[in-house]
């Protein structure tokens, strides 16, 4: 699931999640908006505070053909 997506249907905000994952607001945004990926670090806590709903995947653009070569 797309990070946006996942702060849609949660109901929290920008700044609540910038605080749970403990980046700015700013930099929570561009990884909302897709401008920027995460480090290593920062990714295990989104995957935490989401309970696994946003994972690494769902910042890269891989199309289904793709993941299911990959899976293969």
């Amino acid at each position: 699931m797309k990070l946006n997506l996942y702060l849609e249907n949660s109901g929290k905000t920008t700044t609540e999640f910038a605080g749970l994952i403990g980046v700015s607001v700013a930099t929570a945004s561009r990884y909302i908006t897709g401008a920027r990926r995460p480090r290593e670090q920062i990714m295990e806590r989104i995957i935490s505070v989401t309970g696994g709903a946003v994972t690494p995947n769902d910042f890269y653009a891989l199309s289904k053909a793709h993941e299911e070569v990959s899976s293969s």
